[in-house]
């Protein structure tokens, strides 16, 4: 959708095919949902789609409401694994879109004006999911240029905002509100305290340490340790914001 890229005329005619495909199959799905309610002009419709389909079936009256045929049909069956990751990729790139325009409204840098991005720590899941969504965070949050931050590197003076392990920074050279953001800094802060409080609440009940799958509390205290880490570095932030 965002790509700017001149695609060649296979390219555009694969994605014309594809694009009526769908539009095809899923109003034929309306059809056979509306079928109860519309029964005469839904036949009519069907009639001329499901050959075309490849739907077997002489009236829509006996088409099943389910669709796990046209998965089967179409060769997508294999993919249903991929749903969650697929799921996960779009939660992680809302994510970081959500956390720039966040920065933006609190630290009032207009819509409209680019904004570099820096991204820090995280893991591998996350550096393959920026090079994978680079075109759709450069488009969606409206930002000039995309980098990580080297290993040593010392941060730019930047507003921060964490998500999960990743470092989403927006560096403020040009504009920045010191108020505004201790504002924002505590407020995540307050937040964390009160992730780190809930989970060693958790830890600190024998009931949960003893009955509880081991991975189940190793994650429980490597999450604590993350948390541990996040905010030493919001206050430093926060500090750093303080002393200009």
């Amino acid at each position: 959708l965002y790509d700017k890229s001149n695609s060649s005329a296979e390219e555009k005619q694969n994605n014309t095919q594809i694009t009526q495909w769908v539009l095809l199959h899923v109003l034929e799905a309306i059809l056979r949902l509306l079928h109860p309610m519309m029964p005469f002009i839904t036949e009519e419709i069907w009639q001329t789609l499901h050959a075309r389909l490849g739907l077997s079936g002489e009236t829509i009256m006996l088409a099943s409401y389910d669709c796990d045929h046209l998965l089967l049909q179409s060769g997508l069956q294999n993919d249903i694994d991929s749903n969650n990751t697929i799921e996960q990729e779009m939660t992680w790139l809302q994510s970081v879109i959500i956390a720039v325009r966040n920065i933006r409204g609190e630290m009032n840098i207009s819509p409209a004006k680019a904004v570099s991005l820096i991204f820090a720590q995280g893991n591998q899941i996350d550096r393959d999911r920026a090079k994978k969504m680079e075109k759709w965070i450069v488009s969606l949050a409206k930002i000039s240029d995309i980098r990580w931050l080297n290993l040593g590197e010392t941060a730019p003076f930047s507003a921060t905002q964490l998500v999960g392990p990743l470092e989403v920074l927006v560096p403020l050279a040009g504009f920045i509100d010191k108020e505004a953001e201790s504002k924002r800094l505590n407020k995540e802060i307050e937040k964390i305290e009160k992730e780190i409080m809930r989970i060693e609440m958790k830890l600190s009940q024998s009931a949960f340490v003893d009955k509880a799958p081991k991975e189940v509390v190793e994650l429980e205290r490597s999450r604590l340790n993350d948390y541990g880490m996040a905010m030493n570095k919001l206050k430093a932030k926060r500090s750093e914001i303080e002393s200009l």
